[in-house]
């Protein structure tokens, strides 16, 4: 409170230079912002650059980022479309293999039954047909059925030759006791049925023969048939390979500049918001830098304003101080009169008062 009285008192006694230090104050604070001013836009620039090679260099590890996971994508559907092919390719094998092999066995059925017939026209190839069940004969092939053929001729004849060898011990044992002329007659009789039973089975063993030999040239020509299409399905799984060859790579180039587009695409839209972005930023910048020269201006402004008020308040105190003193003065100056006239009067009254006792002793 004291130290406020004094204050007073100092800018009520030496308003000067209370007004010359709120001038220097202004003209420092003035002078200040006009020095700074340039320093200050610059170091918002600056600022400003550094934020924009950070967010630069931010885009480019983005970007490479990006990249490399376009990169990635790229290997993992190449890598897909190549086990897709693969797979592709294994399915289109097998099938080859499953088609072949039904061929195969097509073929094999067809050799069989064709077997079958010619072994049906024979009386032993009836024997043997009749001695296998339809399970029987789809696990034998043409060559296992001849094979029972040929056993089953082999145990005929064996039979037969048992036959004949019994015949001819029961010609021995019942026939012996007959007629010496007869025996002629019997050797004879049993040696057309002897020639009759050979002459049967050399042609049996004949047709036999003669059916192997087309079974022989059957399967010869399978196997021809069969090789000239093992050249025809090379050719086509080379064909389909090439197809689906090039397919593939028509599929991965169409692939690779639908990639090529988008990251284009991406690019371009990436750069366009980095422009749209610096340019709010800028336009942001450039509001907060009109903001901060207008809250600048308002400050000086309202300094100013203040620094008018307080002189005008200055300026009404030092009135009101000069009125004070000049109404202290002439009331001073009002008592002083006053005490001059009341000390003339008194001695005036005093002289009177002397004048009057002086008369007194004169009169006395």
């Amino acid at each position: 409170r004291a130290a406020e009285v004094l204050s007073r008192a100092v800018h009520t006694l030496f308003p000067a230079r209370r007004r010359a230090e709120r001038e220097r104050a202004r003209h420092h604070m003035v002078q200040h912002y006009h020095e700074n001013k340039h320093a200050e836009h610059h170091r918002v620039l600056q600022r400003h650059k550094i934020i924009e090679e950070r967010k630069e260099y931010i885009e480019r590890l983005n970007t490479v980022r990006e990249e490399e996971e376009l990169r990635r994508q790229e290997e993992q559907l190449r890598a897909a479309a190549a086990a897709e092919a693969r797979r592709q390719e294994q399915e289109r094998e097998e099938r080859e293999k499953r088609r072949h092999a039904s061929e195969l066995a097509a073929m094999r059925e067809r050799h069989l039954r064709e077997r079958m017939a010619l072994i049906s026209q024979t009386n032993v190839g009836k024997k043997v047909l009749q001695k296998l069940d339809e399970e029987d004969l789809k696990k034998m092939d043409a060559e296992a059925i001849a094979q029972r053929e040929a056993e089953e001729l082999m145990k005929e004849r064996r039979e037969l030759q048992a036959r004949l060898k019994s015949q001819e011990k029961k010609v021995d044992y019942f026939e012996r006791a007959k007629r010496l002329e007869e025996i002629p007659l019997l050797q004879k009789s049993l040696e057309e049925k002897q020639v009759q039973d050979k002459a049967f089975w050399e042609q049996q063993e004949k047709e036999r023969i003669q059916q192997l030999i087309e079974a022989r040239e059957r399967d010869v020509a399978t196997a021809e048939r069969l090789s000239r299409m093992t050249a025809q399905r090379d050719e086509f799984m080379a064909r389909l390979r090439t197809e689906r060859g090039a397919a593939y790579t028509q599929r991965l180039s169409a692939f690779k500049d639908k990639l090529a587009a988008e990251r284009d695409k991406r690019r371009a839209e990436r750069r366009k918001q980095r422009i749209e972005k610096r340019r709010q930023e800028w336009l942001e910048e450039k509001r907060r830098a009109e903001e901060r020269a207008a809250e600048e201006a308002r400050r000086i402004k309202e300094e100013e304003e203040r620094l008018a008020r307080e002189e005008k308040e200055r300026q009404r105190a030092e009135e009101l101080a000069a009125l004070r003193e000049r109404k202290e003065r002439e009331e001073k100056e009002h008592q002083e009169m006053l005490a001059r006239a009341e000390a003339k009067a008194r001695a005036k009254e005093a002289e009177i008062q002397r004048k009057l006792e002086e008369q007194k002793v004169t009169v006395s």
